[in-house]
């Protein structure tokens, strides 16, 4: 039976990541049929790692592998899911940990080779917890450091986003549609200033995770990809809108440009008082 993560837009991405890491243990299609359940609209999967965790302050730096029975860690663009890989029961640790990661040392073995650290769960527990990582290179440490929005291949779709035209189109149809994406993305981007938006981040730290995603963006449409086929230009500009969409949703941040703003907006002048 396949696992319902593998194919699913929102943790395609993640679990085909850890399946390729170095020795990828077995999670239950029921465990991930879970993990994909707690995902709130809106929220994908970044990131899945082997993991120790433990509710008293011991060091879990040394702690290896083989140490204990290894459960779930799942990093999603909100939030921690610390899930126990026998009874799929899991701990929901939103927004950033309490205290600063911190990992083993460069010359630990494979087995122990790992980010520790610690955080609250939404019903109030505190949990220390151990990520275990490849190596200390590997490219899930930048995930763990500011997002996955500098490396992720798949996101799902989002409302704001139209959707990519098919693939058979004409060439100067193609041509009109990237024209169209990279109009969005950039009135967009010009539209909204860093320090509004770093205001409105909900957590801290929120908003250098989020710039990731619109930073590749920006990057796509700067230097672009040389396209095999009019489908791999069309997957490749949708995939930066939906890059790009991320950062301004997560912040209530109209996108494109000209929608009405989501979420509580703080009116920014005088005038917004006054309507």
């Amino acid at each position: 039976m396949i696992n319902p993560l593998h194919d699913d837009a929102r943790s395609a991405w993640a679990y085909r990541r850890y399946l390729a890491g170095r020795e990828p243990g077995p999670i239950h299609p029921a465990v991930g049929a879970g993990i994909l359940a707690q995902l709130l609209p809106g929220d994908h999967v970044e990131l899945i790692a082997d993991t120790v965790s433990q509710r008293t302050l011991e060091p879990l730096t040394g702690v290896s592998r083989r140490d204990r029975p290894l459960d779930l860690a799942v990093r999603t663009l909100r939030a921690w899911f610390l899930v126990d890989r026998n009874t799929g029961g899991i701990a929901v640790l939103p927004g950033a940990p309490t205290s600063l990661g911190y990992t083993s040392g460069a010359d630990a073995p494979w087995e122990v080779t790992g980010w520790t650290n610690a955080h609250y769960a939404v019903d109030g527990r505190h949990f220390y917890f151990k990520v275990f990582l490849d190596s200390l290179d590997a490219p899930e440490v930048e995930v763990l450091a500011g997002g996955a929005g500098g490396q992720i291949m798949r996101l799902p779709e989002n409302p704001a986003v139209p959707s990519p035209p098919a693939p058979d189109l004409p060439p100067d149809e193609v041509a009109t549609y990237v024209q169209e994406v990279r109009q969005r993305v950039t009135d967009a981007f010009t539209s909204t200033g860093v320090d509004r938006a770093r205001s409105r981040e909900l957590y801290p730290g929120q908003h250098t995770r989020l710039r990731g995603y619109l930073t590749r963006a920006v990057e796509n449409l700067t230097d672009p990809e040389a396209a095999a086929s009019a489908r791999s230009a069309v997957i490749f500009h949708h995939h930066t809108e939906l890059l790009a969409a991320v950062y301004f949703r997560e912040l209530g941040l109209p996108y494109p440009p000209d929608a009405p703003p989501t979420g509580t907006q703080k009116p920014e002048t005088l005038d917004d008082y006054y309507r």
